[in-house]
């Protein structure tokens, strides 16, 4: 049998798989082979052998169907440049000292609480990647491109460019809208947004954001916009109670019922419809009618705007 003929650039000469072809490629060996039909049980008994060894070359390598690396400590160097993952890849447990994934290819990838030191997925390419509960320490993930969906829920980074997070954030929600779905299209923006909030280290820019995300979740979330309007009317109708500055224009009546005439100023101050049955008493109620006539134009606006961009699409 041949050498292999794969060949890389290294970093002072170029290189060459050490394996010898198989007797179904006169080319490539068992795992340079990008044939669809090549012997897998052979693959996966060859690939078990390295992993024993310690072997953690697997660069340019073409894994085929579903392989299998869960909870695996990689104790060395692990190189996967350039590989293609034909069909899927589970890595969920794993633990890399030190890997490069740089312009490998992921149909489905699982990275399920894998743990990551000094990680290079710099141009490696992913359709559907599920990263939940990893941890990434010096990852880099410029020029990654996710096609399809990556789930990052509970991972945690140190040492990373969340500038690259929203990057890999905004190509996913455009990837999305691309294809129609504007649904999760809208869940990648917030976390996009999400992203642009946590980097922004100017006071002022940071605050928009924080305002903007509690009161409409970006513009995503129209039922927080309506909790921050019922919180409204209920924190200022409290405020009217309590402080005793309205004319209820009713005699011997309860506090309790002096909650609810406030409660129903309230509401009638915040959507600026100025009825005119109940009536300031001092001067701190005309600054708070006033207040909660501000804010109440502002939300009701600011819910037609997200209530509308949602049924738009």
């Amino acid at each position: 049998m041949r050498r292999c003929s794969y060949t890389w650039e290294g970093w002072d000469k170029e290189r060459q798989c050490p394996e010898e072809t198989w007797s179904g490629s006169e080319k490539y060996c068992i795992f340079h082979d990008p044939s669809l039909e090549k012997d897998t049980e052979l693959f996966e008994q060859k690939l078990k052998e390295k992993l024993v060894k310690k072997d953690y070359n697997f660069r340019g390598y073409c894994f085929p169907e579903w392989t299998n690396f869960v909870s695996i400590e990689f104790e060395e160097y692990a190189d996967f440049i350039d590989a293609a993952f034909q069909k899927g890849a589970n890595f969920s447990g794993a633990a890399f000292q030190h890997a490069g994934f740089s312009g490998a290819a992921f149909q489905h990838a699982y990275f399920w609480k894998t743990t990551f030191q000094n990680a290079y997925f710099t141009g490696t390419t992913f359709q559907y990647a599920d990263f939940r509960g990893a941890t990434f320490q010096d990852a880099d993930f410029s020029g990654a491109t996710f096609q399809k969906y990556v789930n990052l829920w509970e991972a945690t980074f140190q040492h990373i460019d969340f500038r690259e997070l929203e990057r890999i954030y905004r190509d996913l929600k455009q990837n999305l809208q691309r294809d129609g779905n504007y649904s999760e299209a809208g869940e990648f923006y917030y976390r996009e947004m999400e992203m642009r909030r946590i980097r922004t280290k100017v006071k002022g820019g940071r605050l928009w954001l924080e305002f903007y995300r509690l009161l409409a979740g970006y513009g995503e979330k129209p039922a927080r916009t309506l909790l921050s309007s019922f919180f409204t009317i209920v924190l200022f109708a409290f405020v009217y109670w309590a402080l005793g500055c309205l004319d209820y224009a009713a005699e011997n009546i309860g506090h309790f019922e002096e909650f609810i005439y406030s409660l129903y100023f309230s509401f009638v101050t915040f959507t600026t419809l100025g009825i005119g049955d109940i009536k300031p008493l001092t001067h701190t109620g005309r600054l708070l009618i006033c207040c909660e006539a501000v804010i109440g134009a502002f939300l009701i606006a600011l819910f037609v705007v997200v209530f509308a961009r949602k049924m738009m699409r």
